[in-house]
């Protein structure tokens, strides 16, 4: 995946995010919405920064310079992630919103899967094919 089309991800995500937000605030109580405010809180900011910075680096040295609103920007979107708060701590919010909704869930009374560990997918043992070992010998000489 190329940087440009992570970006545009990114944006579409963060878009996403904000507009189902602002549809469900009214719908949902302050409280069913506060997950997706916490992901937003986590998810956008982070994503304006890093397209600024992509942009600035796009410019240049001139990306640095007063002259360019890229700048402000930059500096306005990382005064906001500072001024929020720490991005781990509205994902630990939802994270844990999502653990108590899992919680309450009528799938929960069935049990968890268990994880049988005697059983190994792949092990170290096994013949690799010829196709793997060729790409192996090539990356092992960069």
């Amino acid at each position: 995946m190329t940087e440009e089309t992570r970006i545009h991800v990114r944006n579409c995500s963060s878009v996403d995010f904000s507009l189902y937000y602002r549809k469900n605030i009214n719908v949902i109580s302050n409280t069913g919405t506060r997950q997706i405010l916490s992901q937003v809180k986590a998810h956008v900011p982070v994503t304006v920064q890093h397209l600024i910075d992509r942009c600035m680096q796009a410019f240049g040295a001139m990306g640095l310079c007063q002259d360019t609103p890229l700048f402000a920007g930059f500096s306005g979107a990382r005064w906001l992630r500072i001024a929020d708060g720490p991005d781990a701590v509205h994902q630990r919010t939802a994270a844990r919103i999502e653990l108590r909704r899992q919680r309450r869930s009528p799938l929960m009374k069935i049990g968890t899967y268990p994880v049988d560990r005697t059983r190994v997918f792949r092990r170290s043992t096994d013949p690799i094919s010829s196709d793997a070992k060729r790409r192996i010998q090539e990356y092992s000489r960069l």
